[in-house]
């Protein structure tokens, strides 16, 4: 089963993530870039209003072909209690072309099922299996109980 890992990372976190799982499942993967990126602190506040008001951001083109995979993984950071916006963009741009889907989560604390059950229903996929990943344990390397169930449930259910 061939299988793309797309994802947005603004701090870093998500990227990790998803460089460890691609090597775990052989798959590609697909960062998400913004078309008009901004930055600081600012930036930072007006996406997570954004991203509470479900508003997508301009992303720029996929250098992969969907249609040529069988599971598309998306990870994103929680923004205010939900997916970033580029994630949004990219889903809302391109469910037609989504055959299976998993998603991940990278966050402070917490957003992430509400984010899921957006994702779900924004795509019109039900996941094969979903994770969160806390940032604090990024940083430390503490990932391999939850990357390992992820990664098993995936296989499981795919």
């Amino acid at each position: 089963m061939k299988t793309l890992i797309v994802y947005y990372s603004k701090t870093g976190n998500t990227k990790i993530v998803a460089e460890i799982l691609a090597q775990n499942l052989k798959a590609d993967t697909e960062e998400l870039t913004e078309s008009k990126p901004k930055s600081g602190i600012i930036s930072m506040l007006i996406a997570g209003k954004d991203a509470m008001l479900k508003k997508s951001a301009p992303i720029n083109d996929l250098k992969h072909q969907l249609n040529d995979y069988d599971l598309v993984i998306i990870g994103t950071p929680i923004w205010a209690w939900t997916m970033s916006n580029p994630i949004r963009a990219f889903i809302e741009k391109n469910k037609q072309n989504l055959k299976k889907v998993a998603f991940f989560a990278t966050m402070g604390g917490c957003g992430d099922k509400h984010a899921f059950s957006h994702m779900g229903k924004l795509s019109g996929l039900t996941p094969i299996a979903t994770s969160s990943f806390i940032d604090s344990k990024i940083k430390k390397g503490d990932l391999k109980t939850e990357l390992l169930n992820f990664v098993d449930a995936i296989k499981k259910n795919n």
